[in-house]
């Protein structure tokens, strides 16, 4: 087609557009609020598609009991460095496991506070806690992929479960994770939460950290898997290994876990957990700046996503934003239009009361329902800013 025939043939489909709209007896100044209608319809699609192709997938799953020989012995690790208030509080929850034949591996990663001798404390009373030490070194930085890789040298047993000092563990927490291995599946994803506590910046934390657990676990489940959090999950150490463990993105920060799982997950070779006793809980943030610095520092990661993985998150935030600047802009300008939008804006509504509420409660998230209503506008925009920030402003040079 010539470009003169394609301008003519596009001339002629706006006419027509305009003479049906004209036809419903709506003013001309309204035709610009139409054609905006149009793309926040298409957005509206979209988001259609993540909620009924991927998020809704999580209310029908079936987690089923436990069906593989928990005889086999695990290791937990744990890298920890300055967590020795952390470690006093949750540690003894991971140590005192139902879960008979398994192993604790802690590494006592650079810390100059009183990390080694609350671990010195804890291996005097529990013999199947083995802690080794990176000393501290001024003239050397490094993150924190060193030292979940010197808890892997150091782990007896092929089965490891990954977690954080910070983070407390139901009993029966290493034998759920345990129940979804067999001979395919080399890694397991967990849902690793925040503790529930007075106060809005805990809705923040919570609803972002259950949003982004909906969006893993879903997206695993539709054999796309793409991410996991340190908090709470489990691998293989030959596949560790064999992998090469963190090549590829060693120089990076962040990434021991996200990255791991981004590189290396398949359709085949992933499995997910959510029974109430698998399910780990972490000191949230109590200030507002000390959040979104954490987030910053996790979101560096994104960039290093394999690129259908970059379009699909991307996607969702992107349609969501559009979504909601559109709707909420035709339902308080549009005289004629804005019934329509309004009709769009409660049926995603309703859908998300239906797939968000039943999602949360399966992730024993509770007190989150009416918060995603306004979280759910915002969470997007915050995270827009911190992909800006990360961009135009200057890297972290810590882990923790």
């Amino acid at each position: 087609m010539s470009k003169k025939h394609f301008v003519l043939r596009s001339e002629s489909t706006i006419s027509n557009v305009k003479e049906l709209f004209y036809s419903l007896s709506i003013p001309e100044a309204e035709f610009v609020y139409f054609l905006l209608l149009l793309v926040g319809a298409s957005a509206f699609i979209i988001q259609l598609f993540y909620y009924l192709f991927f998020y809704i997938r999580l209310l029908f799953y079936k987690n089923n009991l436990h069906t593989t020989d928990s005889s086999e012995p695990v290791s937990v690790v744990i890298s920890a460095r300055n967590e020795s208030k952390h470690l006093t509080e949750n540690l003894s929850s991971i140590l005192e496991q139902s879960k008979k034949n398994y192993q604790v591996v802690v590494v006592n990663d650079a810390s100059t506070d009183f990390t080694g001798e609350v671990l010195a404390k804890y291996a005097r009373q529990h013999e199947h806690l083995y802690v080794t030490h990176i000393p501290h070194d001024a003239r050397f930085s490094h993150g924190k992929k060193l030292g979940v890789t010197v808890g892997i040298k150091a782990a007896s047993n092929d089965l490891l479960l990954l977690t954080d000092a910070d983070c407390q563990a139901n009993k029966d927490w290493a034998l759920s994770m345990q129940s979804k291995f067999d001979d395919n599946i080399q890694l397991v994803l967990g849902y690793g939460a925040y503790k529930r506590v007075p106060g809005l910046l805990n809705y923040f934390i919570r609803f972002d950290t259950f949003f982004i657990g909906l969006q893993y676990l879903s997206f695993a489940l539709a054999k796309t898997p793409y991410m996991g959090v340190g908090r709470n999950l489990a691998y293989r150490r030959n596949f560790f290994f064999e992998k090469k463990g963190f090549a590829g993105f060693s120089q990076l920060l962040s990434g021991d876990d996200d990255l791991f799982v981004n590189k290396h997950a398949t359709r085949k070779n992933t499995a997910i957990e959510i029974s109430p006793e698998s399910i780990t809980y972490s000191e949230p943030k109590h200030k507002f700046s000390d959040w979104i610095h954490q987030k910053r520092r996790h979101s560096t990661t994104f960039k290093h996503y394999k690129t259908k993985h970059k379009l699909l998150l991307g996607g969702e935030m992107a349609s969501r934003i559009v979504f909601y600047a559109i709707i909420l802009a035709i339902i308080n300008i549009s005289q004629h239009l804005w019934m329509y939008a309004a009709g769009m804006l409660g049926f995603r509504f309703l859908m998300q009361a239906i797939i968000l509420g039943k999602s949360s409660r399966r992730l024993n998230e509770k007190g989150l329902l009416f918060a995603w209503i306004f979280l759910d506008i915002l969470i997007p925009l915050i995270n827009f800013i911190i992909l800006f920030l990360n961009i135009f402003a200057g890297k972290k040079k810590t882990w923790n």
